[in-house]
């Protein structure tokens, strides 16, 4: 009975990390077309857009990294 609480609240655990992390990528795949927005309205300096988009692929492999090392410990 306290392993089956445990391993429901691990996985509601599991869960929240998730939506979490979903929500943080979704926001960084706004923030892109934002930018290319921008950048295509020529309201953006080119130099300027790659800057920022190099910053939002370093935050969005900074969010997977953690996530990348817990498959391959699984052996995934």
């Amino acid at each position: 009975m306290v392993r089956e609480e445990e391993g429901k609240q691990s996985t509601g655990e599991a869960e929240e990390i998730e939506m979490d992390l979903n929500a943080s990528l979704l926001e960084i795949m706004v923030e892109r077309t934002l930018i290319l927005e921008e950048l295509m309205t020529k309201t953006l300096p080119p130099e300027e857009a790659l800057q920022k988009l190099q910053e939002l692929g370093a935050r969005a492999a900074a969010l997977l990294a953690p996530k990348r090392r817990r498959h391959r410990a699984a052996g995934s």
